[in-house]
């Protein structure tokens, strides 16, 4: 699985100009979250805090009580990270949906 360090580093958004590429997002993240249920959001979310008290604990058993900060701070961006690479995953083909029908009416 290739790493996405941002929306600019997605081939299908590479192209266009900063504008475009934060509006073909927008209405491409929207399409391809509005599949999921509010509850399987809450229970996603509740699992990645799940995991980033459980990273905070693990820390702060090592380096103690000021640890725990430690550990919530790279917990969250490694959860962070991961959720975002799910996210570009599950949306880019949203984006080369929305890009070809822009193309069709002439739009991009």
């Amino acid at each position: 699985m290739k790493i996405y360090w941002s929306i600019k580093s997605i081939p299908e958004l590479v192209g266009l100009p900063d504008t475009d590429r934060k509006i073909v997002w927008r209405e491409s993240y929207r399409k391809a979250s509005s599949g999921c249920r509010i509850w399987t959001w809450f229970f996603v979310y509740s699992i990645y805090g799940l995991c980033v008290v459980i990273f905070a604990k693990t820390v702060k058993n090592f380096l103690g009580y000021p640890g725990a900060f430690i550990g919530a701070v790279i917990g969250g961006a490694l959860v962070g990270f991961v959720h975002a690479q799910i996210i570009i995953d599950k949306t880019r083909p949203f984006i080369r949906e929305y890009l070809s029908s822009q193309k069709e009416s002439g739009q991009v």
